[in-house]
């Protein structure tokens, strides 16, 4: 991977741009398919928002559409041809490919829409394969190591990143927990999705939960803080004696009330979220505790402190709802 950047670094300079301006400045230069690409984007509302995470997440989820590209695909072949991952190259591409298999204007539209959730995923994987490489020059770990992101690994074997020493292979599993994804996971690790190759395998899931929680709570105080400067300024602008003021005394106490118990429950979720997510201009990205955990685990497991559990018992944990439910049997409350 050399010296790549990571995205959660380059997310700031993408930030910097609006998608109409970074339209103008594509790796690939031509005139017709930026055009396209601009026309799907004010299409999608957002050729006048910032490259950021937000505005990707904002998009009406009644626009994604399938359309045969491969999202994963496309995205390599960006990071191998630009030698970075700029969201704008990626959806050039995209809107290449769909404009070459004749798709009309509102199917391309659903590909980038759905495309652009991808795409989230993908610079969460990538960033994390940047700073763990990082981090395994800097603290000179696992000599002769070699770390290995790529479509065929995603797509093929179910790897986000193959991690190799000294002929011993770990594929780390990247994945976001949530109850509704549960079931398709469950079908990736036991094989109903296609054989897993040998070699360790680390389940790493990433809790964005209660960062997006956060991001809530955090949008929620901004608008007490605004309710309050407004009483503000109507207390300023009201008669000391006027009987409203009294009331706006009261409005704006009960405001502060709120403010100081958000600011609370934001504290205590603060504390929560940054072990588990790091989040940057909108993107969320695994923290710099969460990849040393994984680093640490490969650690113990090369060192014969720890040892992965056997994939049959695991099969068997995870198989164990649809194992009872398909059995007559009982229960009491």
């Amino acid at each position: 991977m050399g010296e790549a950047k990571a995205p959660s670094e380059l997310c700031h300079v993408w930030a910097t741009k609006t998608f109409g301006k970074a339209v103008e400045e594509t790796f690939w230069k031509d005139s017709n398919i930026r055009e396209k690409l601009r026309e799907q984007l004010a299409a999608l509302k957002i050729l006048d928002e910032k490259v950021t995470g937000n505005a990707i997440i904002g998009l009406e989820r009644t626009r994604e559409l399938g359309g045969g590209i491969n999202y994963t695909e496309t995205f390599f072949e960006v990071l191998n041809a630009t030698q970075n991952c700029n969201p704008i190259d990626y959806l050039y591409l995209l809107v290449k490919k769909s404009s070459d298999r004749g798709n009309e204007f509102g199917k391309t539209t659903g590909i980038l829409a759905r495309s652009m959730r991808t795409l989230a995923s993908l610079l969460k994987d990538m960033d994390f394969a940047v700073l763990m490489e990082r981090k395994i020059k800097k603290n000179r770990l696992f000599e002769g190591a070699e770390i290995k992101t790529s479509a065929e690994e995603d797509l093929k074997n179910h790897t986000d990143i193959l991690f190799k020493i000294k002929g011993r292979e770990y594929r780390i599993w990247l994945f976001q927990y949530s109850p509704r994804g549960l079931p398709h996971d469950i079908e990736r690790i036991t094989g109903m999705r296609g054989p897993l190759p040998s070699g360790a395998h680390i389940i790493s899931p990433i809790k964005l939960e209660k960062a997006m929680e956060l991001d809530r709570k955090l949008n929620s105080m901004r608008t007490m803080e605004g309710k309050i400067r407004e009483i503000e300024q109507i207390m300023k602008e009201t008669n000391e004696r006027a009987k409203k003021h009294g009331s706006l005394v009261e409005r704006k106490g009960a405001w502060l009330a709120k403010l100081n118990a958000r600011a609370e429950e934001i504290k205590k979720l603060k504390s929560e979220v940054k072990v588990e997510v790091t989040e940057a201009e909108g993107w969320y990205f695994y923290s710099e505790e969460k990849i040393d955990a994984v680093l640490n685990l490969i650690k113990e497991i090369e060192s014969g402190i720890r040892q992965p559990k056997n994939y049959k018992e695991v099969c068997e944990i995870l198989g164990g709802p649809s194992t009872y439910l398909s059995q007559l049997s009982s229960f009491r409350i």
